[in-house]
């Protein structure tokens, strides 16, 4: 609905009318950020904050990047409550719009809608980033209106506080107001107690089951922590006992059962626990106050007689014991932990696995975007940078309250300055394949890439990239690591299934296939193409040719001369690699206006190059190889003198940014090139 020219004083008497309708029936209002939020967060940590506010570009790229896909998600949950709740009247935002109005007119008319109509507030996801979802989570719990997260969790004062005071703190950090919404903190009151649900059958937990005795200084139990993350939070179902020889249950936090249950047994909440749990296992961890890690684990346990024997083994030790049920490492998700400015993750793992070698390691701004775009949602880590969370996130919902994130450890460590070490291959981008993972973080730091669409073998399809006008469609296979020329790029449409079922190699000492995914993009108009590479001289090396790249990349032709315009664009992108991730090495296609980037990987060292050198270094001799013979034969000759005194000439035009370039520097072998024209 738009309405001209309807003036803010008429609210409250529209609000009335309002009333007169919902009257006597169940009337649910839908909290939605519309011009913030999440999606506005990211949006502007992408490239928001390089934009004049005042400007016209700004208004647009807010409205296409914020305004737009905040209404669209928003509409799409709308019809899904709609569906579920047939019963009642919903009251849609969305759908409202009058000309003139100011934000401040709108916080005053939802503010009497919600006063006057609603029974109940659903606030979508990250409502907790907008000032008018704030204000009206402040006017819904102050009328004694029952208000509730988008996944059903009841949302109290305290709860409601904690995520606006992370949001806060979040938006701060990023150079955002945060005012309005620190006097929204400071309306909600500094000292509240949770209100009890009026229902414990619809799954909605009492929060505080347990009114805590213990000061400040005495640290919770690691059960306890479990039990009250669980009041706002998901965690996996779990149940605990106390040690000694008559165990008792201490917390019982299981999907359907209240939390107050008294059990006839230890044997009939194990029972209960297992016939809960997707797949009918558990796993069994011990503690000691005083030390709260380290204890033995069990895993997958699904006998109730063997579970009920181990937990009276390690009771007898004068062990704690959590049983909680078992989530599927191998699902596509990741696990890892969240501290800081850093979040770190691996699949098929659990969170300790930031103890193992090869964990992706991004800076935060970073990598909730790029699990928002792989998986299609944002994780639920909105924590304060002093809270250390270990974390799993799983393509399926899982858990105590059914969502995508699974929060198994919170610990407040204090605020530390850290900085996230950007190294691919990873666990992560093995598992997405290596030219993805590039494409994804120059998506993430603001280069254009073209829209594409990765099929993997691991997780549902996702895409990545901005749209173009798609001159035409490529095909790019994805090895699990970088291995230059290999494997196929082509251009056109090809049956996908009979693309991979001919061109699939395997590796030459591991018995799998060595292709990730499979990357179906957008192409562009190639008026000129190439690839760079950072070193330490002042500008990068660029090269390229006329026309399309493929050729030049593989040795088949040879380095041109490019335009001023050209070389100025490319050097342009690569200022903005360099700023966020040091040295670099890209592939480009410049289409006539600007630059596209199709391939990004991070070196490991910035190296000294002078016009010809390939690698520096000074061996004691060199062999010299013949491009003519191909990538295939340099990639043998390689194989045979590496870690030897020998190095490598390279006879033929190609350039020192193509493949054989790429081949001899990742193998640190000294090389130049002697050209033959």
């Amino acid at each position: 609905m738009e309405i001209d020219g309807l003036s803010s004083s008429g609210a409250e008497s529209f609000a009335n009318l309002l009333k007169s309708i919902t009257e006597g029936r169940k009337t649910i209002y839908i909290s939605v950020p519309i011009t913030t939020g999440s999606i506005f967060l990211q949006w502007y940590q992408r490239e928001g904050f390089i934009i004049d506010p005042s400007s016209l570009e700004y208004k647009v790229k807010h409205q296409d990047n914020v305004i737009s896909q905040n209404c669209e998600i928003a509409r799409k949950k709308i019809k899904s409550i709609r569906m579920n709740n047939t019963d009642a009247l919903i009251i849609d935002p969305t759908s409202f719009f009058i000309s003139q109005w100011t934000q401040e007119d709108y916080h005053f008319f939802w503010g009497k809608i919600i006063e006057s109509c609603a029974n109940k507030v659903i606030l979508l996801d990250g409502w907790q980033y907008s000032a008018g979802c704030c204000y009206e989570f402040l006017k819904a719990v102050n009328s004694g209106i029952e208000t509730v997260a988008e996944n059903g969790i009841s949302l109290g004062r305290l709860s409601g506080s904690s995520l606006i005071s992370n949001a806060i703190q979040e938006l701060k950090q990023n150079s955002l107001p945060t005012l309005y919404l620190e006097r929204v903190i400071r309306e909600l009151g500094p000292s509240v107690i949770e209100n009890t649900p009026s229902s414990q059958s619809s799954g909605e937990y009492k929060l505080h089951r347990f009114p805590s005795t213990v000061s400040i200084s005495q640290p919770l139990y690691k059960d306890e922590v479990l039990n009250n993350l669980a009041n706002d939070t998901n965690i996996a179902q779990f149940i605990s006992f106390s040690p000694g020889q008559d165990f008792k249950l201490r917390f019982a936090r299981i999907i359907g059962i209240n939390p107050d249950k008294t059990f006839s047994s230890k044997r009939e909440a194990i029972v209960e626990l297992l016939s809960r749990t997707e797949d009918h296992l558990v796993n069994i961890r011990t503690f000691e106050p005083n030390r709260p890690k380290g204890g033995e684990f069990f895993y997958g346990k699904n006998d109730p007689d063997e579970i009920l024997s181990l937990l009276s083994l390690q009771a007898s030790k004068g062990l704690y014991t959590i049983i909680n049920e078992t989530i599927d490492i191998n699902d596509g998700g990741v696990s890892g932990v969240s501290f800081a400015n850093i979040v770190e993750f691996a699949p098929f793992d659990t969170p300790k696995c930031v103890d193992k070698p090869e964990v992706c390691s991004l800076p935060r701004a970073m990598a909730l975007p790029i699990l928002e775009r792989v998986y299609g949602f944002l994780p639920a880590l909105n924590y304060d940078a002093s809270i250390r969370i270990e974390f799993s996130i799983h393509p399926q919902k899982r858990g105590l309250h059914k969502d995508h994130t699974i929060i198994w450890e919170k610990e407040k460590v204090g605020t530390i300055p850290t900085s996230a070490s950007i190294i691919w291959p990873n666990r992560f981008s093995q598992m997405i394949g290596d030219k993805v993972f590039g494409l994804l973080i120059a998506d993430a730091i603001g280069l254009p890439v073209p829209h594409g669409i990765v099929i993997s073998r691991s997780i549902a399809p996702f895409s990545l990239g901005r749209e173009t006008e798609k001159w035409n469609t490529w095909m790019r296979t994805c090895p699990k690591t970088r291995v230059p020329g290999k494997y196929p790029t082509i251009a056109g449409w090809k049956d996908p299934f009979e693309f991979m079922a001919a061109k699939n190699h395997k590796s030459h000492s591991d018995d799998y296939i060595n292709i990730a995914s499979l990357l179906i993009q957008d192409g562009v108009y190639a008026e000129y193409s190439g690839s760079l590479i950072s070193r330490m001289e002042k500008l990068p090396l660029i090269e390229g040719v006329h026309g399309r790249g493929d050729n030049f990349m593989v040795g088949n032709a040879k380095p041109e001369e490019l335009p001023k315009e050209v070389m100025d664009a490319v050097i342009k992108q690569h200022e903005i690699a360099y700023s966020s991730l040091g040295p670099v090495e890209m592939e480009w296609v410049y289409d006539g206006l600007a630059v596209w980037i199709v391939q990004l990987h991070r070196l490991k060292e910035e190296i000294a190059m002078g016009k010809e050198t390939v690698y520096p270094g000074t061996p004691e001799s060199f062999q010299i190889f013949d491009t003519n013979h191909g990538l295939e034969s340099l990639r043998a000759l390689i194989s045979e003198i590496k870690g030897t005194s020998y190095g490598i000439i390279l006879r033929g035009d190609v350039g020192i940014t193509s493949h054989f370039g790429d081949l001899l520097r990742s193998a640190k072998i000294p090389s130049r090139i002697e050209r033959i024209s």
